[in-house]
């Protein structure tokens, strides 16, 4: 879906980059007509002498108002690419069917976050969230509708999360969440909120679907940000297997196993 606009924005920015030379061009030449009639070099000594004094000057500004018109319109023009580039830039990070943040915005966004959390002095979650049973609900009642189960939960789970808070589609039915947080309890909090908001809307459709989550917190647990994604999908299928759906890093589950003697299956958490 992104694919189309690439060609769109590089004609804009070569446009762009024509209008502010031919601008600039203008600009110094009304300038240096300006400055010459100030100076006496241009004056009007092959008009009718017949002509009021006033005049004179007004056929002078009628040549150069055309000037100053267009620069005004290269100007207009420029800001207006300026906001279309943004517009595009934004489309380009955002998942096409949910509008959440995609996977290809994520190395910027941390970094992002780990500026923000050495300046504020506070960590930050990283939270890896899977839908249970959506390979279920989609082989029941079709794509159409798990896509717009997918649309009602990155709703629900933006309601759920602050502005300041980032929310990813990773992939499938997974979602991933930048949250700054003060303490641990806030982020299990937020944890809780998000997966009711889900619950919400399985039990008003009567779906069967509910939420997991895997925890991990930077700088506690890892600083680079695979590392962290990877012990959340360790949490995550922890608390997959155990039932508890909203685990830590790190934790003892409900059978008294350390998390680190629970690796997931191959290629990534354990889907339901």
């Amino acid at each position: 879906m992104d694919e189309p606009a690439a060609p769109d924005l590089a004609s804009i920015e070569r446009r762009d980059r024509h209008l502010w030379w031919v601008t600039l061009f203008l600009l110094v030449l009304l300038a240096l007509v300006a400055a010459l009639a100030v100076a006496g070099w241009i004056g009007f000594e092959g008009l009718d002498p017949s002509l009021p004094r006033l005049v004179r000057p007004a056929i002078l500004l009628g040549l150069l108002l055309p000037v100053g018109l267009f620069c005004v319109y290269a100007l207009h023009a420029r800001a207006e690419s300026a906001r279309t580039r943004r517009l595009y830039q934004s489309q380009a990070a955002r998942d096409p069917l949910t509008g959440l943040l995609n996977r290809q915005s994520f190395a910027e966004r941390f970094g992002q976050e780990v500026s923000r959390s050495r300046r504020e002095g506070r960590p930050f979650a990283v939270m890896l969230c899977d839908l249970d049973h959506f390979k279920q609900l989609n082989d029941s009642y079709g794509h159409q509708v798990g896509d717009h189960v997918l649309q009602l939960v990155a709703t629900s789970v933006l309601d759920g999360t602050r502005g300041t808070d980032l929310v990813f589609r990773w992939g499938g039915d997974e979602l991933l969440l930048l949250l700054a947080v003060n303490a641990r309890d806030g982020a299990l909090i937020a944890a809780r909120r998000i997966r009711q908001g889900v619950i919400k809307i399985a039990t008003s459709r009567r779906l069967p679907l509910d939420l997991s989550i895997g925890v991990a917190f930077y700088p506690e647990h890892a600083t680079d940000p695979k590392e962290l994604i990877r012990l959340a999908d360790r949490a995550l299928y922890v608390g997959k297997k155990s039932g508890d759906k909203i685990h830590v890093s790190g934790e003892v589950d409900a059978e008294g196993d350390a998390m680190e003697s629970a690796d997931p299956p191959a290629g990534g958490s354990e889907r339901a």
